[in-house]
């Protein structure tokens, strides 16, 4: 069970106090309340080719080995936490429920 999770910044914050928030802070929270989550890789959006604006300023991908595992995550209580914690760096988030089809690997 994967989802990605985008992110847009805060516009008062810099990009570099928000990937130090978002792999430090809500990193750990996630890490701590997220009983049964068995990958979490953060992926802060650098650049964009030139003449391009990102769409977002990053991509967090979580893993769980099943969905009872993520559904049981997600509707714990402490779950609200983690949620509401996005609030403190970013503008906006979405998220997306994703297969993944390895290609090279």
């Amino acid at each position: 069970m994967k989802i990605l999770v985008w992110a847009r910044k805060k516009a008062e914050t810099s990009a570099e106090e928000f990937r130090a928030y978002w792999a430090g802070p809500h990193a750990d929270l996630a890490r701590q309340t997220y009983t049964h989550l068995v990958g979490y890789v953060i992926h802060p959006v650098t650049r964009a080719p030139r003449g391009q604006t990102p769409l977002f300023d990053g991509v967090a991908e979580l893993t769980w080995v099943s969905r009872e595992d993520f559904d049981a995550d997600v509707r714990s209580p402490a779950a609200q936490v983690v949620v509401d914690d996005l609030a403190t760096f970013t503008a906006e988030t979405g998220t997306l429920f994703v297969d993944e089809h390895v290609v090279v690997g």
